[in-house]
């Protein structure tokens, strides 16, 4: 339910399910966002995980600005695009593959990579990026956007 409420449905999308925790108030600033009633359920469980990547992180105020599991159908396709709205300018957009495929590919451009499970990635959302599922699995990652608030 809470995926039909999302503000960026984009036609590339169309293959893809998520399970939100917390999304932008409006996609034109990302210092707003909800979370969802979701987030209490599975904040003990995703927590640890967010907090274990980001403390790399320099910032003096981090904060998340989305956060949601997002799958990928088997042979699923998420076209190339860039996310142009204001609310992804800022923030660093992570993925933590939960589970995957060597068969999937994350495209930045024109190079394909495959995302490891329990690896963490920081991806250019700013640049042509897609996704190919060319396995019989679904492919679910966690996905958050990571900023910080002292400086932005």
């Amino acid at each position: 339910a809470e995926n039909e409420k999302k503000q960026n449905k984009l036609e590339c999308l169309t293959e893809t399910r998520h399970i939100i925790f917390q999304f932008p108030a409006s996609l034109q600033d990302h210092k707003v966002s909800n979370y969802t009633p979701l987030w209490d359920e599975w904040k003990t469980v995703l927590q640890p995980v967010i907090e274990g990547v980001t403390k790399r992180y320099p910032f003096k105020d981090g904060k998340t600005a989305r956060i949601m599991l997002a799958n990928i159908i088997p042979g699923g396709v998420i076209g190339k695009h860039i996310d142009e709205y204001p609310a992804a300018d800022i923030p660093h957009k992570i993925h933590v593959p939960i589970q995957t495929d060597e068969s999937v590919y994350f495209i930045e451009e024109n190079s394909a990579y495959y995302l490891q499970r329990g690896s963490a990635y920081e991806v250019n959302n700013k640049v042509m990026h897609g996704v190919m599922n060319k396995s019989e699995n679904e492919r679910i990652h966690l996905i958050f956007d990571y900023y910080d608030a002292a400086v932005s």
